[in-house]
């Protein structure tokens, strides 16, 4: 954890405020610790959730999260905000044939890119 990663969680949190229930439930987790790594994995079982509910289209709050994190990878890609959009978000989406493997289709292209490399 770095003083980086946890201001990348409060601005992707303020970008997407229905993730605030999900950020002070991992905070109660974590004994009042944001852990970025963790914390990124939480938000992409809420997109993963959220993607496999409304099956055929995905809503505003996914493609507004997956636009965040489509600019901040295309910024910061080989940084540590990068590697926990990596990490912790990417490297998580379902597998194509699997549910909510709509999110990789979702995807901006530098993220998309990387889930090439990822396979």
């Amino acid at each position: 954890m770095s003083a980086v990663t946890v201001a990348f969680v409060g601005a992707m949190t303020h970008s997407c405020p229905w993730l605030l229930p999900l950020l002070a439930e991992h905070l109660q987790d974590q004994e009042g610790q944001v852990l970025p790594h963790l914390y990124m994995a939480d938000v992409e079982r809420w997109a993963e959730g959220e993607a496999v509910r409304s099956m055929a289209a995905p809503g505003s709050e996914i493609r507004q999260l997956l636009d965040f994190l489509e600019a901040e990878f295309a910024c910061h890609s080989n940084t540590e905000i990068g590697e926990v959009i990596s990490a912790s978000f990417l490297e998580h989406l379902p597998r194509p044939g699997e549910p909510g493997a709509v999110l990789r289709s979702l995807v901006g292209p530098t993220c998309a890119a990387r889930l090439e490399l990822i396979g």
